[in-house]
């Protein structure tokens, strides 16, 4: 998985920072792990551009970013892929300023076994749902949440589950899996 921003093209004519005409201007894109790669891309450019480390590229002012962030999510709808936490993260960071954001509901170690719990728990109803020793059976089973010694225990998995269902993103990526599922199903 690497960073990048989304491309232009090169012969759209393009006056000033207007954003409907900045989003006209970026190429239409449909793979899912592309887009992803723009998110973690414009979520590295904000951070440079608020100050928060890295060295923005140039000509990806605030507005710019703003803008491409418009037409990602509008490329992530017509996809219908889930939005990746980078992209939800810098939609916050851009509708309400936090200060002193908090870090990420996972570890970078542990975000395969994030986007595994997701999408297991996606596959019961929500009427029915997974319960939580279920969902960490199934990480530690499928070696996917592992200590440094490599064992983790159920209880510890299960904390860890507890934790990822009380964020936001974690609830609506279970819900937008859930329709997927539902809708390949139909």
């Amino acid at each position: 998985m690497h960073a990048q921003l989304p491309r232009f093209d090169k012969n759209a004519r393009l006056i000033g920072d207007d954003s409907l005409l900045w989003r006209h201007a970026l190429m239409v894109e449909d793979d899912p792990k592309v887009l992803d790669d723009y998110a973690r891309g414009l979520w590295q450019q904000w951070q440079a551009l608020v100050g928060k480390g890295g060295v923005p590229v140039k000509g990806y002012s605030k507005e710019t970013v703003k803008a491409a962030v418009i037409w990602l999510t509008g490329q992530y709808v017509d996809v219908e892929a889930p939005i990746p936490y980078e992209l939800s993260r810098l939609v916050d960071a851009i509708a309400f300023l936090k200060r002193g954001a908090s870090t990420p509901p996972f570890r970078p170690t542990s975000e395969s076994a994030y986007r595994a719990a997701v999408k297991f728990e996606a596959k019961y109803p929500a009427n029915a749902p997974a319960t939580r020793y279920k969902v960490a059976q199934h990480l530690c089973n499928t070696g996917l949440l592992l200590s440094k010694d490599n064992n983790t225990p159920q209880k510890t998995a299960e904390a860890t589950v507890r934790d990822w269902r009380k964020s936001r993103h974690y609830q609506e990526s279970v819900e937008l899996y859930r329709r997927m599922e539902w809708k390949a199903g139909t």
